[in-house]
């Protein structure tokens, strides 16, 4: 299954910045006609998730970090993303169960494997407790970078600004969400 699921995939671009956005490169990013795109921008503009701003001719949207929905609208748009990879991916749908079954706090994949699992030679994981990923590493035949900290927040800004431009939330999703903004 290619096609987007709901509404909320059309937030997808902001998962990944936190920089203003013209309409036509979130249509292309999405790969959906902009005035398709358009149409639920503007939704989510009245709402008051997201701001318009005038740059010369162009349009701009961006977070409306001000919105007190916004970890809500965000955390939709992020399981909403991790749904449509998983259907992109049944070997990721499959890891996803796993870390799923051994995780109860907070996990977050990242980098290569995000885009594209099935090629990627390694994964790197965020986790807040000290999982074991001895049997994930054999199943899958990939090296497993992980990096622990007892809470999110303590991670230094440079790694964050990577997992920001290329992650899933797998577990705890609204904390994820919540650091991430």
């Amino acid at each position: 299954m290619d096609k987007k699921l709901t509404k909320w995939s059309y937030l997808e671009p902001f998962l990944f910045t936190r920089e203003s956005l013209h309409l036509l490169d979130i249509s292309r990013k999405l790969g959906e006609n902009h005035t398709t795109v358009r149409k639920y921008l503007n939704q989510f503009t009245k709402e008051g998730f997201l701001k318009i701003s005038q740059k010369g001719r162009l349009t701009l949207y961006e977070l409306n970090l001000d919105f007190s929905l916004v970890v809500d609208y965000l955390s939709m748009a992020e399981k909403e993303f991790l749904l449509s990879k998983c259907f992109q991916n049944k070997m990721l749908k499959e890891l996803i169960s796993d870390v799923h079954k051994i995780a109860s706090g907070p996990v977050i994949l990242f980098g290569s494997s995000v885009n594209n699992f099935s090629k990627a030679g390694d994964v790197d994981i965020i986790c807040s407790e000290n999982l074991n990923f001895d049997k994930l590493e054999e199943k899958y035949d990939r090296e497993f970078h992980v990096v622990r900290m007892d809470k999110i927040d303590q991670i230094k800004d440079a790694l964050k600004l990577e997992v920001l431009k290329k992650h899933l939330s797998i577990n705890c999703t609204e904390e994820i969400v919540k650091w991430l903004i």
